[in-house]
């Protein structure tokens, strides 16, 4: 399989952009955001009814890892 590289960051004047990694630090952080803004999130992002735990978003975490290493996906937190 062929591996694709990002960067691992992007940044401006304002805005720093940092790809998101499967650590368990960032799917709590992300299960944690969603968790607090459910009803916000519902009527947009239908994923919000499926991420019920940590786990949940850490699965998302790996799988949207695989997704960038094939060059189908690539994902960036804002900062």
């Amino acid at each position: 399989m062929m591996q694709y590289e990002f960067n691992e960051e992007l940044s401006g004047p304002r805005i720093r952009l940092r790809q998101t990694r499967p650590d368990p630090g960032t799917a709590e952080v992300m299960f944690r955001a969603i968790d607090t803004s459910r009803e916000h999130l519902r009527p947009w992002c239908p994923w919000e009814r499926t991420t019920c735990r940590i786990e949940d978003s850490m699965t998302y975490l790996q799988e949207k890892e695989e997704a960038t290493a094939s060059g189908k996906l690539v994902e960036y937190g804002i900062y």
